[in-house]
């Protein structure tokens, strides 16, 4: 049951996920490189 629920709660989250994306567009792969580098900064 509970990997059952865990599946259903991970579908859902890839599919607002892929919404919120298309919604976005390009300015994802824009920022990208920003919080790349400063994820890295940080280690």
């Amino acid at each position: 049951e509970a990997r059952a629920r865990f599946r259903k709660l991970l579908c859902e989250s890839t599919i607002t996920i892929n919404a919120m994306a298309k919604k976005l567009g390009s300015c994802i792969e824009k920022s990208r490189p920003y919080y790349d580098s400063r994820f890295k900064a940080k280690e």
